[in-house]
C-alpha cells in the first residue's frame, strides 16, 4: 500500500491510523440473498477519520461499504431521500464527461469538510468490506502491511464486528428454501477474535479496541478483560444510549479517562485529541 510505504520512507508525519468503521454482515448462504446485520452506522469511524486527518495523521479507513463516509456525511444530515435533490443544482455544460454541480445551499460544515478533503486526500485511502469474513481477512492484511511502521502505526477499531457467523463449510450453497413452513433453525459459531492477531502481526503498534454495552455494570469488567487478554494499549468503552455524549478510556494499570461531549462539538474530536496524545507517548517510549 503506497500510503504506508510513504510513511515508512519518512514522507509526512510517519503516523498511520487504521480506522475500522460500520457493522459486518453474516451471510446465510454462499450465494447470498439473506444475511444477519447490526445497527452500526459507521458515524464514529467517519468522524474520527476527519479529525485524524486534520491532526496530520495518514488514515486508512477500513469501512463497511454502506456505512456513513467521512466528508460527504456533511452533505445531508437527514434521511437520505429525494429531498437531497432539492439541495443540488447542476449548471454549465459537460466538460470531459464531468458535470459541474453546485450545492444550494451548502452548509458551513460541508465547506469545511470539502476543504479538509482536498488538503488531505493524499494521506487518505478507503477500503470497503461487507461480510464478517471480508473484514477478518482485510484486517489481517492491514496488520501485516503496517508492521514496518512499528509504533507509528495505530489501530482505531471502531467497527461493530459480528460475534457469531456460519462457517463457509456449513453454509447453504443456494438460497434457503422457505416453503417448508416449519421455520428456520440456525446454528451460529463464534467469530474468531482478531485483536490478538493484530498484536502478533504488528507487535509495536498502538492498538485500541472498542466495547459497547447496554448494561453499564458490565462495561468496565468486560473492557478490562479485553484489555488484558489481547494485550491492547486501550479499550474505549461506551454505553448504548449515551455513546454520542460520553466514552471511557480503559488503560493498563487500572487507569481510566472519561471523555464527554462539550456543546455542539462532536465527541469524536475530543476522542481523537486524547488518542493522539497517548499514541505519541507510546512512540516516545518505544524510541528510548
Amino acid at each position: 500500500m503506497s500510503l504506508v510505504r510513504r510513511a515508512v520512507a519518512g514522507d509526512g508525519c510517519g503516523r498511520v491510523v487504521v480506522v475500522t468503521s460500520g457493522g459486518t454482515t453474516v451471510p446465510l448462504e454462499k450465494n447470498t440473498v439473506r444475511f444477519i446485520d447490526n445497527f452500526s452506522s459507521g458515524l464514529r469511524g467517519a468522524a474520527a477519520t476527519e479529525y485524524f486527518l486534520e491532526s496530520g495523521c495518514s488514515v486508512v479507513l477500513f469501512s463497511r461499504d454502506s456505512a456513513i463516509h467521512p466528508f460527504v456525511r456533511h452533505l445531508h444530515t437527514g434521511p437520505l431521500n429525494c429531498s437531497l435533490l432539492d439541495r443540488i443544482e447542476a449548471h454549465g455544460t459537460p466538460d470531459a464527461d464531468k458535470q459541474t454541480v453546485c450545492l444550494r445551499p451548502a452548509s458551513d460544515s460541508f465547506h469545511r469538510a470539502l476543504d479538509l478533503y482536498k488538503r488531505t486526500r493524499d494521506r487518505f485511502v478507503q477500503i470497503n468490506f461487507q461480510s464478517v469474513t471480508e473484514y477478518l481477512f482485510g484486517l489481517q492484511m492491514l496488520s501485516e502491511v503496517c508492521e514496518p511502521l512499528g509504533a507509528g502505526a495505530a489501530f482505531f477499531l471502531a467497527a461493530a464486528v459480528s460475534d457469531y457467523f456460519i462457517p463457509p463449510q456449513q453454509m447453504s450453497e443456494h438460497k434457503i428454501d422457505s416453503r417448508s413452513g416449519e421455520g428456520l433453525d440456525l446454528h451460529l459459531s463464534q467469530v474468531p477474535k482478531l485483536l490478538g492477531m493484530i498484536r502478533d502481526k504488528a507487535p509495536k503498534a498502538f492498538i485500541v479496541g472498542f466495547k459497547l454495552e447496554t448494561d453499564l455494570s458490565l462495561l468496565k469488567p468486560k473492557a478490562c478483560r479485553s484489555l488484558a487478554k489481547y494485550n491492547l494499549d486501550m479499550v474505549i468503552g461506551n454505553e448504548l444510549h449515551t455513546r454520542r455524549d460520553k466514552v471511557v478510556f480503559f488503560l493498563p494499570q487500572e487507569r481510566e479517562i472519561t471523555i464527554t461531549r462539550t456543546g455542539e462539538v462532536e465527541l469524536e474530536r475530543s476522542i481523537v485529541e486524547r488518542f493522539n496524545e497517548l499514541h505519541a507517548a507510546k512512540i516516545e517510549t518505544e524510541a528510548q
